[in-house]
């Protein structure tokens, strides 16, 4: 199990819980659906039962910036 811990442009939270089959299809609609590219998503963080960070993203004005897992050197991450 996981959780997406979501804020909001507005400060507000919300944290959904996803299994292994629902959490992809959440991270591409929650970085990359119509809120996130209005800029209405500021941050998504997904954890795991552990609460070991699986995935982090924040809006950088323009987009929404994976910070974890960092791209792979190959696809232009740092070394």
């Amino acid at each position: 199990m996981f959780k997406a811990i979501i804020t909001f442009s507005n400060g507000d939270n919300h944290t959904e819980e996803h299994s292994t089959d629902s959490v992809v299809r959440a991270l591409q609609r929650l970085t990359h659906g119509p809120a996130a590219r209005m800029g209405l998503i500021t941050e998504v963080l997904v954890v795991d039962t552990l609460d070991c960070t699986n995935f982090h993203s924040k809006w950088d004005g323009s987009r929404m910036k994976i910070l974890f897992p960092s791209p792979a050197p190959h696809l232009g991450g740092a070394a």
